[in-house]
C-alpha cells in the first residue's frame, strides 16, 4: 500500500495530467508538522516554471478569512462589537433598509446583501463601491437568511480602513502577515512588480483585454485599486501553512499572539443555527453531504474556497489542516473539475497523515 504522502502526490499529479488545473501547491499539517506537495506548472507558456512551495497565487476569496482576523483584532482592542450596526462607521449605511446590519451579519453572510454585482462597470474607486452597495436594495431580510456574499466582505474590508485611518493591505501587512513570517503574502494591487516565472496567471479577462499574470482577478476588487476585503491577496502555500497553523494554535505562532485563543474560538463557532447554512466569522461549517471538506473531516471543522481554485480547511479537534492553491481558471473559469478534487484531496490527507506526518 502507498504512503500517505506518496498517495497525495500521485494525486497531485493525476490532477494536473486530467487537466484540474495546469499547477498546484499544497500543504497538510498535523501533529505541529507540515508537509509540502506539489505539482505542474504555473501555466503552459513560456515563462512559467514548475510548481513549488514558494509559488505566487492569486488566493482569491482565502482573502476574506484575513480580513475577518483583522475584524476581530479590532474587536479585542475595543473598536467595535460584533452586534455594532455597520452604520455606526460608515453613515452610508444609515439608511431604512440597512440600518440594522451589524458586523456580525456581515462576518456570517447573512446581511442581505446581493452574492455578487457587477459593481466594477460602474465603480472607479473604493468610496464609490461603498456608495453604490449602500443604495442597491437588499435580496433577503437582514439575519433571515446565508447568502455567500462578496459585497458583505468589500464594505467590511472598507470599515477596518475607515476606522484605523490606514489602507486596508497596509494594516493587513502590519497586524498578520509581518508578525506570522508570512513573507510571500501581500495585495500586489492593479501594476504589480512580480517575477512572472513564479507566479501563476489566472484568466483571459475580456472586460481587461489581457491575462491576468500577478493582477488580482476579481473584477470588484480591481476596481478599487486591487485591494479589497472579499480578494485581492496573493500568497504561497508555506506562507498560507503558516496561517492556518496560527488558526490550529489558537492564535499563536512562534511565540507571536495575533489573536486570543477566545477568537479564535468565537470564529469557529456556528453562528447561524438555524438558518440554511453554517457560518462561522469568516468561515464557512462542514456541511451534512457534498461537502468539500471530504468525509473524514469532523463536523466541527471549519474552511474556506477561493474562485480561483483555492481552498483552506481546519479541523480543531483533528489537529489538522490542508491548503490547496491552484489557478484552475487558467485559461478560463468554465472548468470546474476542482470541486471534486478539494474533497478528494482532503480524505487522501486526513487517512494518511493525521497519523504519520
Amino acid at each position: 500500500m502507498k504512503s500517505g504522502l506518496q498517495a497525495q502526490q500521485d494525486l497531485l499529479c493525476n490532477a494536473v495530467k486530467q487537466g484540474v488545473f495546469p499547477g498546484v501547491a499544497t500543504a497538510v499539517g498535523s501533529n505541529g508538522k507540515v508537509q509540502h506537495l506539489c505539482a505542474g506548472f504555473t501555466a503552459p507558456l513560456p515563462e512559467s516554471s514548475a510548481v513549488d512551495a514558494d509559488t505566487l497565487y492569486d488566493v482569491a476569496s482565502l482573502t476574506k478569512p484575513f480580513t475577518a482576523v483583522a475584524a476581530m483584532i479590532l474587536l479585542e482592542r475595543g473598536i467595535w462589537r460584533l452586534d455594532d450596526p455597520v452604520s455606526l462607521f460608515a453613515p452610508e449605511f444609515d439608511v431604512d433598509d440597512k440600518r440594522e446590519i451589524t458586523l456580525r451579519h456581515l462576518l456570517t453572510h447573512s446581511s442581505g446583501l446581493s452574492a455578487h454585482e457587477p459593481l466594477y462597470l460602474a465603480c472607479h474607486n473604493a468610496p464609490e463601491m461603498l456608495a453604490t452597495i449602500a443604495a442597491t436594495p437588499l435580496k433577503h431580510g437582514i439575519g433571515e437568511r446565508v447568502v455567500y456574499s462578496c459585497l458583505g466582505f468589500i464594505v467590511l474590508g472598507q470599515l477596518i480602513a475607515r476606522v484605523t485611518g490606514t489602507p486596508l493591505d497596509e494594516t493587513m501587512q502590519r497586524e498578520i502577515f509581518s508578525p506570522l513570517g508570512m513573507k510571500n503574502t501581500f495585495y500586489p494591487g492593479i501594476a504589480p512588480d512580480v517575477d512572472k516565472a513564479k507566479t501563476s496567471p489566472t484568466e483571459y479577462c475580456r472586460w481587461r483585454n489581457r491575462l491576468m499574470w500577478g493582477e488580482v482577478h476579481d473584477e470588484n476588487a480591481y476596481a478599487q485599486g486591487g485591494v479589497s476585503g472579499n480578494a485581492g491577496i496573493f500568497s504561497t502555500a508555506r506562507d498560507m501553512s503558516r496561517f492556518a497553523a496560527m488558526i490550529l494554535n489558537r492564535g499563536r505562532l512562534d511565540d507571536r499572539s495575533i489573536l486570543s485563543a477566545a477568537s479564535i474560538e468565537l470564529m469557529g463557532l456556528d453562528h447561524t443555527s438555524g438558518l440554511n447554512e453554517g457560518r462561522g466569522l469568516g468561515w464557512q461549517k462542514k456541511t451534512s453531504r457534498l461537502s468539500w471538506f471530504g468525509d473524514l473531516a469532523a463536523n466541527t471543522s471549519y474552511g474556506h474556497t477561493g474562485f480561483t481554485g483555492t481552498s483552506l480547511w481546519i479541523s480543531p479537534d483533528q489537529g489538522a489542516f490542508t491548503v490547496i492553491l491552484s489557478n484552475r481558471v487558467y485559461p478560463t473559469r468554465d472548468n470546474n473539475q476542482h470541486i471534486r478534487f478539494r474533497a478528494v484531496f482532503n480524505n487522501v490527507s486526513l487517512a494518511g497523515s493525521l497519523d504519520t506526518l
